[in-house]
């Protein structure tokens, strides 16, 4: 942890010390300054200073730009420093230099510029609403269907963006921001967040409820689910997005295939994922337009073993729950 902690200065020494040109030691120097205390960050987020600064970048490249924009990042935390750059107007003139720069050639460049915009939003998320306006979604998504070493910034980004507001979410939808998250729920980094984002965004939109009842959604949905450490991982999450949409509820409950997946891996695991898998089968029974055919053989005999099981603890919870 300790060595975490350390690897954004080392990386900024390391910087530094390679400056040779003299743009690259002011640059270096801000750079430095930037690590100080109190006083000398409160300088250097004053509005004139920082207009002066994103101004500049327009005509820097390499290193130079590198250690600019990692000086602006290196002060986003502090308190007046969003305020003041919000101010200057300088995230219309940031996206601009974000969608000009090459995504071979500047990757650093990109990923600092990125993450600036990230720490913005969390300050205040309608500075997300303002980068939307400019072309931000267009540039994440395509960043992230390209895959590394883009995952790691911009998908805590994408995933940030349904509850960022409506420009957010139009630009999530024109880019195919639905399909990526589906994707995602197959990956074993970001299936979770995936499908976090889906249920913020479906309590918002109706067209993320159309777009999961879709066939191939649909099908696409359980085959990750037929996984059985990808049904554990998302089995909890996957209630809060049925509840949210009776009709998938109705949609997901006559899938002969999901029914299986469930009923198959209840056996060998913990009470947290018996308990979810258990209430995951009641919720397709009650939506089920004959529930009776959920009822298979298989889960009856299984739901009798576990209501005889001898048990105690959080699987008393199960047991309760399999008599049920």
């Amino acid at each position: 942890a300790q060595a975490q902690a350390q690897s954004p200065l080392l990386s900024i020494a390391e910087r530094v010390t390679g400056s040779s040109t003299y743009p690259e030691k002011v640059a270096g120097l801000l750079l430095i300054m930037s690590c100080s205390d109190d006083v000398v960050k409160g300088c250097l987020t004053q509005v004139d200073l920082l207009q002066m600064i994103v101004d500049s970048t327009k005509s820097l490249s390499g290193n130079v730009l590198l250690m600019t924009l990692s000086f602006l990042k290196q002060l986003s935390d502090e308190p007046e420093f969003v305020e003041n750059l919000h101010a200057t107007g300088s995230i219309k003139k940031l996206m601009h230099l974000l969608l000009e720069l090459d995504s071979k050639e500047d990757v650093h460049q990109k990923l600092t510029i990125l993450e600036l915009i990230s720490n913005m939003g969390q300050v205040d998320r309608s500075n997300l609403e303002i980068a939307a306006s400019h072309g931000l979604l267009p540039c994440l998504c395509s960043l992230a269907f390209t895959g590394e070493p883009w995952l790691a910034t911009v998908l805590p980004l994408l995933f940030s963006m349904p509850s960022s507001g409506r420009k957010c979410r139009q630009g999530l939808w024109k880019n195919e921001a639905p399909k990526l998250f589906l994707t995602l729920l197959r990956n074993r980094e970001w299936q979770q967040k995936a499908l976090e984002a889906l249920i913020t965004w479906l309590a918002s939109d109706g067209r993320i409820e159309d777009f999961l009842l879709g066939r191939e959604v649909l099908e696409k949905i359980v085959a990750a689910l037929k996984d059985r450490d990808t049904l554990f991982a998302l089995c909890h999450k996957m209630l809060l997005l049925c509840h949210r949409s009776p009709r998938l509820s109705i949609a997901l409950s006559v899938n002969a295939d999901l029914t299986q997946a469930l009923v198959g891996n209840l056996v060998n695991t913990d009470a947290s994922n018996l308990l979810s898998i258990l209430r995951f089968l009641d919720l397709l029974y009650q939506h089920h337009p004959a529930p009776k055919k959920v009822v298979s053989r298989e889960l009856l005999e299984r739901l009798e073993q576990l209501t005889h099981d001898s048990i105690a603890g959080d699987m008393l919870l199960v047991k309760d729950k399999a008599k049920t």
